[in-house]
């Protein structure tokens, strides 16, 4: 008994230490808002104003909040990224639209390429239905698995191994203004323009 205490006392440390370093490499991090192109093949962004509350769960220099517009139909979505190196500010995307007012109705990974599997969700509210996409990512592969993606990046951080950051991408809109065919392109854009931020 004493044994399996000292080692627990010894992993409870580890981790502790993990998250001090994980914590104190922000200077490390990429400024994902201004870095990240306004223009994405014939879609063109803009930056919209969050709600107050988001940032009191993330720092404001973590976060890109953008509408996107396809300028060959006039579709529209909503592209949200955190890009940090505090674990916890990597927060499960129900935060996200349930602070919308959206509730699930389906959800499912939805393969867009070999390499690339984001979730799909379908959400409503009592005006709208909604197409949803979101995912985590290292910069290096994307995951539709939070637990997986948790211990990738503890891992990362435990072997000290250089990151630019670890993120959570979401990609909301409407059934009216967004084809999910169209999303999923889109999507696919989005998750090659981070892995090139990787060598920034």
């Amino acid at each position: 008994m004493k044994y399996k205490l000292i080692v627990l006392i010894i992993l409870l440390s580890a981790l502790f230490l993990a998250n001090i370093h994980f914590n104190n490499h922000k200077n490390q991090v990429i400024f994902i808002n201004q870095v990240f192109p306004y223009k994405i093949g014939s879609w063109e962004g803009k930056n919209i104003k969050p709600a107050k509350s988001t940032y009191e769960m993330i720092d404001k220099e973590e976060f890109l909040f953008r509408e996107y517009r396809n300028k060959l139909d006039n579709q529209k979505v909503i592209l949200a990224i955190v890009l940090t190196k505090k674990r916890d500010h990597v927060h499960d995307p129900d935060v996200c639209y349930r602070g919308q007012g959206i509730s699930m109705v389906n959800e499912r990974p939805l393969q867009v390429n070999s390499n690339f599997i984001p979730n799909y969700v379908y959400g409503k509210t009592a005006k709208e239905r909604y197409n949803m996409l979101y995912w985590y990512t290292d910069l290096n592969k994307s995951y539709n698995n939070r637990v997986k993606f948790m211990k990738n990046i503890t891992k990362s951080l435990f072997f000290d191994n250089n990151s630019n950051g670890f993120g959570l991408i979401v990609i909301l809109g409407t059934e009216k203004e967004s084809k999910k065919q169209d999303l999923t392109k889109f999507a696919d854009n989005i998750n090659n323009h981070l892995k090139i931020l990787k060598n920034k």
